[in-house]
């Protein structure tokens, strides 16, 4: 009897980690600054990527028809927590475009996109 309670107390030591090391879906937020420029004029893309499983890298603004970048910050964050013994990780992005307009029209910029992992 007390080989089984003893069994079923590792077992459940084991899996208690794994539980908690369950990574989540990346987040990514994406938005725009204003939504009507003139020529000449800039826009601001902003992209905000959050990933437990590692440090977003290779931003890109995506598709920029009509426009043309002319700068990009980079913000990045760490934030590791740990929780009755338990380690919470979270890494973060923040990447800004300068989009300068170049020409008349409508168009659709993006998607920005980053690398995870």
């Amino acid at each position: 009897m007390k080989a089984c309670v003893l069994f079923a107390l590792l077992t459940a030591l084991l899996l208690v980690p794994v539980v908690a090391r369950a990574q989540s879906a990346p987040q990514l937020q994406a938005q725009a600054d204003v939504d009507t420029v003139g020529v000449g004029d800039v826009v601001h893309l902003e992209l905000s990527a959050q990933s437990a499983d590692g440090m977003p890298t290779d931003p890109q603004p995506g598709a920029t028809p009509g426009f043309v970048v002319r700068g990009q910050s980079s913000s990045p964050s760490q934030t590791h927590i740990s929780i009755n013994g338990n380690r919470i990780d979270r890494f973060g992005l923040t990447v800004d475009w300068a989009l300068l307009a170049q020409r008349v029209g409508t168009f659709s910029v993006g998607p920005p996109t980053v690398s995870i992992g």
